[in-house]
């Protein structure tokens, strides 16, 4: 397999993954960061930590969570903590989008037997290492 028929094979996920969810497909390249706030966030995130682990900067991610917020994935409220911030948690449609996926992605615990599962993580493990 050569990285071309890597990339359209991790293109037509991400692209599943976005129809799965309600996810306009034209916004698919946002996918990454929706799938981190549903599932990388718990119950809330920092607006910052998601600028940090995608290197976006403010405005570009306040665009999108401007998207996302009126498709009522996300909500954003203000850190009591500390004003400045936006704390980051799921709405409506968000919660629903994460329940959906958790149903679609069920078939790594019931469909894959754990050394198939270690053989996919050591695979895609490797993979992320060469792109470096």
């Amino acid at each position: 397999m050569d990285i071309c028929s890597v990339m359209l094979l991790l293109k037509s996920i991400e692209d599943k993954l976005s129809v799965d969810i309600g996810f306009e497909k034209r916004f698919s390249s946002q996918i990454n960061v929706l799938v981190y706030i549903l599932f990388c966030g718990k119950d809330s995130i920092e607006q910052k930590a998601i600028e940090e682990k995608f290197s976006i900067d403010k405005a570009t991610l306040t665009n999108m969570l401007n998207r996302f917020e009126k498709k009522r994935y996300i909500k954003r409220e203000i850190d009591e903590r500390d004003r400045r911030h936006r704390i980051i948690k799921l709405d409506k449609f968000g919660e629903e989008a994460r329940e959906k996926l958790i149903l679609k992605t069920d078939f790594i615990n019931n469909g894959l037997t754990e050394k198939e599962f270690k053989n996919f993580e050591h695979v895609m493990i490797k993979i992320s290492k060469a792109m470096l």
